[in-house]
């Protein structure tokens, strides 16, 4: 969809985490005023064949406006939530006035970025409460933020007159005069072009689009997703860590214990059905969460997705999971072979002891 009139926009990302899983159908009536996806057209070529991206809900929330030195700037705020348990508040501002001028003042004003942080913390209250009804549960404290910027422009022309300020946006430094030209094409190098006037800058702190037509909502929904990926990630670390650790506290307790008395016993059956769940629970997490942008099914959308994934090391963080939740079922079967090694002590004794008796009933049948 083309929007005339816009030099620019910034959409700042606040990402969070809900704590469950929710149906298409559970997010359907979340919210009022649910986003019409379809309207934004792909404005670049993509076969029949190919299927459109699984797009979350997306709802419309209130708009603000801040008030600064004499001029009005107005954001629309929305809310985008994730089947697989996440949300994440849009912020944004589109202006026709020169990107630097405006953008610069947008991202480095601490007024602005007071201003917004309350937005978003509203926006999310109101979200949180609303998924905690229907099964959600409070947002973990873990959080992302994230900036994508869009500025009308051709390839060459920003290239040659936006360059140290695109470099600083993407690394959060307002002063880039100074900046080393070697430096700047190292920020500058992760990036892709679909066409020869388009280019899409990806950085650590945020994206930035420079592009003559304005309909990048596929765009910023991929820089969505890697940002929800990488939290959630983040927080399944955290959450087998503290399991790990949890586990061997348990095993190291129960050792204390003799093995023979039913405290010992229950405490690791206890602990060897919360290690199974838990390994069940997070796995299935990770594939959800891992598998989100699977459905991109087009070759630019990919690429770029990949170039996130890459400044994001998503890769790195999945296959230290996958490293980690092979601990949690170590520990898993180190706790089932301590029950079974246990049991069939047990059952020594138990055999013994019958032996015992019967030898006693025998010689107390001879002795009569």
């Amino acid at each position: 969809m083309r929007r005339f009139l816009l030099n620019s926009e910034i959409v700042y990302l606040f990402v969070y985490d809900a704590g469950a899983r929710f149906s298409e159908e559970q997010l359907k009536g979340l919210l009022k005023n649910p986003e019409d996806f379809s309207k934004y057209e792909y404005n670049k070529p993509r076969p029949e064949e190919i299927p459109a991206i699984n797009v979350p809900s997306i709802f419309n929330l209130k708009d603000e406006t801040l008030d600064m030195a004499g001029l009005q700037y107005r954001f629309r705020v929305q809310a985008s939530v994730y089947t697989t348990g996440q949300f994440v508040i849009r912020v944004r501002h589109a202006t026709a006035d020169d990107p630097v001028v405006a953008l610069g003042t947008l991202t480095f004003d601490p007024a602005v970025a007071t201003f917004v942080k309350n937005i978003a913390g509203k926006a999310k209250a109101r979200v949180e409460s609303s998924l905690v009804k229907i099964g959600g549960q409070p947002a973990a404290e873990e959080t992302e933020a994230y900036r994508f910027y869009y500025i009308e422009s051709d390839r060459a022309v920003a290239l040659k007159k936006y360059k140290k300020f695109i470099a600083g946006l993407l690394i959060d430094e307002h002063k880039t005069e100074g900046l080393d030209e070697g430096y700047l094409n190292v920020i500058l190098s992760r990036n892709i072009s679909y066409y020869e006037g388009d280019i899409h800058f990806v950085g650590w702190e945020s994206a930035v689009l420079v592009d003559r037509l304005s309909g990048y909502e596929h765009e910023l929904l991929i820089v969505e997703i890697a940002n929800v990926q990488m939290l959630e990630l983040r927080i399944l670390h955290k959450r087998i860590s503290r399991m790990l650790a949890s586990a061997n506290s348990a095993i190291a307790a129960t050792g204390k214990h003799n093995y023979l008395t039913r405290r010992y016993g229950s405490s690791m059956r206890r602990l060897n059905r919360e290690l199974g769940d838990f390994y069940d629970k997070t796995k299935e997490m990770v594939s959800a969460v891992t598998e989100t942008p699977q459905g991109l099914g087009e070759w630019y959308l990919a690429k770029l997705y990949a170039l996130l994934a890459s400044e994001f090391k998503l890769s790195e963080l999945e296959s230290s999971l996958a490293g980690e939740l092979d601990m949690i079922d170590k520990s898993r079967e180190f706790v089932s072979d301590v029950i079974r090694g246990n049991t069939e002590e047990w059952l020594e004794i138990i055999i013994i002891l019958l032996i015992v008796l019967e030898v006693v009933v025998e010689v107390a049948l001879l002795l009569k």
